[in-house]
């Protein structure tokens, strides 16, 4: 079969948005107070923040140098910056039964591991030269999580916090420099955003989600987020 005829097979097979292998980037720029920022992503200091405008569902195909990937049902959205001690995340995510999900008591984890609705981080930090990465998971209620690779280690001193409305539900993340090794003076480093939507629900609900769609646990899969100097 030609090439172009396997291109538009994966597009009608996929119903997908097909994109450049290696065309992951964002930026993270440099906000002297994003620490103090609220909620409301839409203004400022979150307004001048980096986006990750969409996760895509894990397992993009990837054919003659195009990726391929199937649009989420449940949005998120990925607001990012720094400032002279850490990076920050906001996250946005779309839920019909948010308001439900936050009576649900999601706070359990398992074996130290945040259950139930949740997002994974994948940041190389100071792993570079080992192309390695260290892993944070949160829940919707605020546990935590954070190895090296898939070893557990000290949580840190990291922090997130959960608000939800009635359709979606958002997260602040902050994750000082230190817990992940960063140099400030870095240019660059690699990363990768996972969701994880209702886990339990695997017939009709359970989605999970990625930037790109690419998988995780993979150093080569991770990302490029560019860092603005720091002034």
């Amino acid at each position: 079969m030609k090439p172009y005829l396997l291109l538009l097979l994966a597009i009608v097979t996929l119903g997908t948005r097909p994109a450049l292998a290696d065309e992951l980037e964002a930026k993270v720029p440099y906000l002297a107070d994003i620490a103090s920022a609220g909620w409301d992503f839409d203004a400022p200091p979150w307004k001048k923040a980096g986006r990750v405008d969409h996760l895509a569902k894990m397992g993009a195909v990837t054919m003659l140098g195009v990726s391929f990937h199937e649009e989420a049902r449940q949005p998120t959205t990925i607001h990012l910056a720094r400032d002279r001690d850490a990076l920050y995340f906001g996250f946005d995510c779309a839920d019909p039964d948010a308001k439900n999900l936050e009576k649900s008591g999601a706070a359990t984890e398992s074996e130290g591991f945040p259950e139930g609705d949740r997002i994974e981080l994948y940041l190389e930090g100071d792993q570079a030269s080992r192309q390695a990465y260290y892993h944070l998971a949160f829940n919707v209620a605020g546990a935590r999580y954070r190895a090296l690779q898939h070893n557990r280690v000290e949580t840190g001193s990291w922090s997130v916090r959960t608000r939800f409305l009635k359709d979606r539900w958002q997260a602040i993340v902050r994750i000082p420099y230190a817990d992940i090794g960063l140099d400030p003076a870095q240019a660059e480093m690699r990363g990768m955003f996972y969701r994880m939507y209702r886990p339990d629900d695997r017939e009709n609900g359970r989605e999970q989600t990625t930037w790109g769609g690419r998988g995780v646990h993979q150093w080569s899969a991770l990302g490029l987020l560019k860092l603005e100097p720091i002034p």
